[in-house]
């Protein structure tokens, strides 16, 4: 074995046991600035010297006594905390990461005022708002009565909170109250007067409805309304901005109108009408005579039968709501009293009658009267007294004859009747016709007639025979061959007698069959061709048939057997066909009924409509016919002479209307095509309803059809065809921004377009306006110093103030002092707020410069008189130098050479200006002693 040759030693190694500390997190959050307790309590971690345990890491944290930690800044920190046992050179840490923030600052926007009922939306428009501890919905807010209200606006960020306030002002609504004559406008009333009150609005805006432009701001308007219109009222509280609307019908009613039928001057007996010239029906009328008021009577009576005299009439027509009244004064005239006579006459000599008339005017009023005889035979005169008459009895087969007097005064007519003048005179015999034809046998009685009366009256026959009953019915015969009778006629009186004679002709009676029509009963349209024949019939050897068609006893046509019916109009007929060969006739009759051709045309109001529009169309059928519509849509219409409709779907549409009688044979069309264009559709959009003055205002819109046209009226004189735009308001007030939106089509007169109104409320901008207590200079301070400055605030309507110094916020004081140390010029501006939050700015520029810094040497300062010195003038910042020695100049900034003269002590200063414009002053005191006198004493 090998020897061991190493060396040993023994030691012994003690293990410490240290003790443990653990945090129970990995993280911590605290806010800053504030002092934070330790998230752990570390003595219960440690076991050796817990006193002597610090905090460290990049950066370190300090430890509070109290053991709580204090930090400097906001960031991510890693803390650790070490135990150390001093005796044993042992240690133990723990680290835990540390996050210091800070809560977020919360610049809330002041919320403009709102009227009861509106929303506002807060800023920021997230969830973190409540009012009387009831959260907010993303910070809308909606109020429903007056008053104020604070909104609390709470925000975290890891574990820090921040909360701050505002005011929500609400304001009241202003009342309102609409009052009128009467909701009825007669259309001869002229004006009717209707008011509208409030006890707390100022501002008023009448409209008509459906009209976005004002037509009045007075309390009350007086409007004449062609139709019924309804008017609108929008009372605003100008101090407040809230508004209220009402509405107020005013139904127009057409008036009656009361007027006279009649002149002014009228004769006794006269009947005094009114004209009804009103359109309302079941009128009532009132007549006033002499202001005497008589009841309501109906339009067919009058005044009437008025003795003579002068009158005042007045008429008064009313329906339930409305009246009239027309006024006349007349003046009724007495007619004249007229008689007439006749003289010679005779009624065996018709010749020659003289007539007379006289006339008595009872009536105070000269009358320029005019004569009018009519003598009843033909003949007249406009004389009072007349030529004489002549009665031509033979002429005019005539035995009495009436005469009148019409008597024509300047007022009044008077037509006077002397009755009848009868003559007996010489009898006049006035046969028929010459000669009278029939058929053996021939019954007949001799037609005449007699002027006069006469005594007797006879027949004689050709064979002597005297008839003297001329009643009596004469029967001839004949056989074989036509025969012709000679019967004479004789008439006498007292005054003379006449005869005349008549021939009688006589034919054999021959045998004629009957007519046959095979026509059934017919039924055709107006203008239909309808054809119908007779079946010939055999007469009389030596006669010719003759063929006569009656339509419902009317002669049609003779000849024939074919009838043409196609120019008969609409009816029931009888059709007669008589057959005749000259002395007996055969009959047949059909009846037969023509029904009316129908006519029909559409008249429409328009052949281009939109979806939904209402097409009125109506047609020229008469009543009777049957009417049936196809709308072409698949809606039907039936026995409606005038339709209404609407179409839900654009296209084109065939429309045809049928006209067809009562029996169905005829009927007639019509056919017209309508153009049915889609509907518009437009919805108006505001990015805000409050603005300030000459801020911009987004407004958009959207529409059904993108290629529809669109127009803004934004209310302020300008528009826009864009569907998106921008613009401002020069001026406070509330205003009402239509858009439009049609389509290029015209549907009479206007193409299918939409509207939308949206409103926005340009609250007014506060004035900002300041100044400075040396405006226009420079400000000086020496280096290191600081100037104060006083900013007078002289702004209005100002509820919150921002300073800026070159951008830079320094106060929110209404009056605050701008304090600074930076050399230069500086802009200053003040941003002023209202209440609503609107703003205005204004900026003035202030100039701070540095005084110079000098140093004045003068070597030496003191000596004999004359004393010589050295200047050195040392200025830093220095733009000129001027010295001076009491009140005189002995140099600049360049060193000099100065002799000062005369004991005494010498005022030096130095004076220097910056570019700035910034001056300093430095001086020193040069002593210039006297010389000493030299003194000799003499002894005596």
């Amino acid at each position: 074995m090998p020897c061991d040759t190493s060396v040993r030693d023994s030691a012994v190694i003690t293990v410490i046991q240290v003790g443990s500390i653990q945090f129970s997190n990995n993280s911590v959050s605290i806010c800053f600035p504030s002092s934070n307790p330790l998230p752990e309590n570390l003595d219960n971690y440690t076991t050796v010297n817990p006193s002597n345990g610090v905090w460290s890491g990049p950066p370190a944290l300090n430890l509070l006594p109290n053991g709580e930690l204090n930090p400097s800044s906001i960031g991510n920190f890693w803390a650790v905390y070490t135990v150390n046992d001093a005796s044993t050179g042992c240690s133990i840490l723990d680290s835990i990461q540390v996050l210091v923030t800070s809560p977020d600052s919360l610049p809330l926007d002041i919320p403009e005022p709102i009227c009861i009922g509106e929303s506002l939306q807060l800023e920021p428009s997230q969830s973190g708002w409540s009012v009387d501890g009831i959260p907010l919905n993303n910070g809308l807010y909606t109020s429903s009565a007056a008053g104020f209200e604070y909104a609390v606006y709470t925000q975290g960020a890891v574990g820090c909170e921040v909360t701050d306030s505002v005011i929500i002002v609400v304001n009241p609504l202003p009342t309102i109250n609409i009052t009128s004559q009467g909701q009825a406008f007669c259309t001869n009333q002229g004006t009717i007067t209707i008011s509208g009150n409030s006890n707390t609005g100022d501002e008023y805006n009448w409209y008509v409805l459906g009209n976005a432009s004002s037509i009045s701001t007075n309390d009350s308007i007086f409007v004449s309304p062609a139709n019924n219109t309804s008017y609108a009222l929008q009372i605003t509280d100008t101090a407040t901005n809230c508004s209220i609307n009402d509405t107020i019908l005013v139904e127009v009613i057409t008036s009656p109108e009361a007027d006279f039928a009649a002149a002014i001057n009228f004769c006794e007996g006269d009947t005094i009408w009114p004209i009804n010239n009103s359109t309302p029906a079941n009128l009532q009328y009132s007549w006033i005579l002499n202001e005497n008021y008589s009841n309501p009577i109906n339009v067919e009576e009058a005044y009437y039968l008025l003795p003579e005299g002068a009158y005042s009439i007045s008429l008064i027509v009313q329906d339930n709501i409305c009246s009239d009244t027309a006024m006349q004064d007349v003046y009724v005239f007495a007619p004249p009293i007229v008689n007439t006579s006749v003289l010679n006459f005779n009624s065996c000599n018709p010749n020659d009658i003289e007539f007379q008339a006289e006339v008595l005017d009872e009536d105070s009023v000269d009358f320029n009267y005019s004569y009018s005889w009519d003598f009843g035979n033909g003949s007249n005169s406009s004389d009072l007294i007349p030529s004489p008459v002549t009665y031509d009895l033979t002429a005019n087969n005539q035995l009495d004859y009436t005469y009148w007097l019409s008597v024509t005064g300047t007022y009044c007519a008077s037509v006077v009747s002397s009755g009848q003048l009868s003559f007996d005179s010489i009898p006049h015999i006035q046969l028929a016709t010459d000669t009278i034809y029939g058929c053996s046998p021939f019954i007949t009685e001799i037609p005449f007639s007699t002027l006069g009366t006469p005594h007797t009256l006879t027949l004689t026959l050709e064979d002597g025979t005297v008839i003297t009953n001329v009643d009596t019915l004469l029967e001839f015969t004949a056989s074989g061959i036509t025969q012709t009778f000679k019967v004479g006629i004789v008439a006498w009186n007292d005054c003379g007698f006449s005869k005349d004679s008549i021939y009688i002709q006589v034919r054999p009676n021959p045998v004629v069959a009957f007519i046959v029509t095979d026509i059934p009963l017919l039924g055709a349209c107006e203008g239909d061709q309808i054809n119908i024949s007779g079946v010939n019939s055999i007469g009389s050897v030596d006669s010719t048939l003759s063929f006569s068609w009656y339509l419902d006893g009317d002669l049609l046509f003779v000849g024939g057997g074919f009838l043409n019916l196609n120019d008969i109009g609409p009816g029931q007929y009888d059709i007669l066909l008589n057959v005749s060969d000259g002395c007996s006739t055969a009959q047949d009759s059909i009846e037969i009924e023509i029904f009316g051709q129908p006519a029909i045309t559409i008249l429409s109001d328009a052949d281009t409509v939109c979806v939904n529009q209402i097409i009125e169309l109506q047609s020229t059928a008469e009543d009777n016919f049957l009417i049936s519509w196809d709308m072409g849509d698949g809606d039907f219409y039936y026995n409606d002479q005038t339709i209404s409709h609407t179409y839900a779907t654009p296209g084109l549409y065939e429309i045809i209307v049928e006209a067809r009688d009562s029996s169905g044979l005829c009927f007639a069309t019509d056919t017209i095509t309508n153009l049915v264009w889609p509907n518009t559709e437009i919805e108006g959009f505001v990015d805000t309803s409050y603005a300030c003055i000459e801020t911009l205002v987004e407004f958009t819109s959207t529409t059904n059809n993108p290629s529809n046209n669109i127009n803004w009226d934004f209310g302020n004189g300008a528009n826009s065809v864009f569907g998106m735009d921008v613009t401002s308001y020069p001026e406070a007030g509330v205003y009402q921004a239509v858009v439009t939106a049609f389509n290029s089509i015209t549907v009479n007169g206007f193409g299918c377009e939409a509207t939308d109104t949206v409103v926005v409320n340009i609250l007014p901008n506060p004035i900002s306006l300041f100044s400075l207590n040396n405006l226009g200079e420079t400000y000086c301070i020496a280096e290191g110093e600081s100037v104060s400055i006083e900013l007078n605030n002289q702004s209005s309507e100002g509820f919150a103030y921002r300073w800026y110094a070159d951008e830079v916020f320094f106060s929110d004081l209404e009056f605050p002092v701008f304090e600074t140390t930076e050399v230069g010029s500086q802009t200053i501006k003040l941003i002023v707020y209202s209440q609503f939050g609107c703003a205005d700015s204004s900026s003035s520029q202030i100039n701070v410069g540095l005084k110079p810094e000098m140093i004045l040497n003068v070597t030496p300062k003191e000596g004999c008189d004359p004393l010589l010195s050295e200047i050195e003038p040392v200025c830093i910042g220095c733009e000129s130098i001027s010295i001076w020695d009491g009140g005189f100049i002995i140099g600049d900034g360049n060193p000099s050479t100065q002799i000062f003269e005369g004991a005494g002590e010498h005022f030096i200063s130095q004076i220097g200006e910056s570019l700035e414009g910034c001056v300093d002053t430095v001086s020193t005191i040069v002593l210039v002693k006297p010389n000493p006198v030299p003194e000799f004493w003499v002894s005596p």
